[in-house]
């Protein structure tokens, strides 16, 4: 029987393995060896420069000989997130992805598309629509990040908008590495949040149209000050918020979905699935929630 012609594109853990086969795969297939399965264990944990050897999970050996391999690090189980590798049928070569060109690209992009949807909506809360709204909007967002700040201008008027078929919702990315800020913040909006969605929409376009002059030291001040001037706003509920662990949480939650989606930059929006990285313009956003509104053929995550 003739062997699938397989080919790389690009190299081992960046780019994909591609299988063109005039007929199914019949021979049976090499189960991986314990000693196998140590060695890529040793493998990872080196390429990936791991403080120890990452757990490796057997998902599936797919039809045309691949196995599928769910790894995650141990150093930190609450906050790693398990990412999928394939192992060639020769058991020497890991690869992201596998796809088969036989089926239609755009069937591909869909499902793809399906499953992001799936994940950013997870745990997500809602600022306005409902979980029914044929147009799912999730932004990832940095409150000291500049881009944001430009993009929440554009998002805005749609949070307030009477538009039943879309819905919105925002989740926190802090960089932290180069934002000493944004995480703090970020804890802040939770707790606003907890009183009303227009007291999160104040303190966030607070936050945004002051990002210049926000430093970690007169961040908690500033904000009290900002919040004793909102009507009706229960500052002692803030307060009792800020101490418990609960608003963390949800932070952590909300840098949890930004690993699992693999998010690359902030601000990002997920339109149905569909992500665009950056400060997308009015025009731009308007366009890309009406093709989401409408049947399409979509392109997927773009650059």
């Amino acid at each position: 029987m003739p062997k699938p012609l397989c080919v790389a594109i690009g190299v081992c853990f960046l780019g994909a393995f591609i299988c063109l086969r005039g007929e199914d795969v019949a021979k049976k297939c090499s189960a991986i060896q314990p000693k196998e399965l140590t060695a890529l264990q040793h493998f990872i944990q080196a390429k990936d420069r791991l403080p120890m050897p990452p757990e490796i999970t057997i998902e599936e050996v797919q039809a045309d000989c691949f196995t599928k391999l769910s790894v995650i690090p141990k150093e930190d189980a609450e906050r790693s997130v398990a990412r999928t590798l394939f192992l060639d049928p020769d058991h020497v070569h890991l690869f992201p992805e596998v796809f088969d060109v036989r089926i239609d690209p755009s069937v591909i992009v869909h499902r793809e598309e399906e499953r992001l949807k799936r994940l950013v909506v997870l745990g997500a809360r809602r600022l306005r629509g409902t979980e029914s709204a044929p147009v799912q909007v999730v932004v990832y967002s940095d409150f000291q990040c500049p881009y944001c700040a430009k993009f929440w201008k554009t998002l805005r008027p749609y949070l307030i908008a009477d538009d039943q078929g879309i819905a919105i919702s925002i989740r926190s990315s802090p960089i932290e590495g180069i934002h000493p800020w944004a995480h703090k913040a970020a804890v802040m909006s939770k707790c606003v949040e907890r009183q009303g969605d227009l007291y999160l929409l104040a303190l966030s376009d607070w936050l945004f149209d002051n990002q210049k002059t926000i430093t970690v030291d007169n961040l908690s001040a500033r904000v009290a000050e900002f919040l004793r001037e909102e009507r009706g706003f229960d500052q002692s509920a803030f307060e009792s918020c800020m101490s418990s662990p609960a608003a963390e949480a949800e932070v952590s939650g909300d840098q949890r979905s930004a690993r699992e989606v693999r998010l690359g930059a902030v601000p990002t929006v997920f339109i149905n699935g569909r992500g665009v990285r950056g400060a997308v313009p009015p025009e731009r956003f308007k366009t890309l929630l009406a093709e989401a509104a409408t049947p399409r053929a979509s392109t997927g995550l773009e650059p």
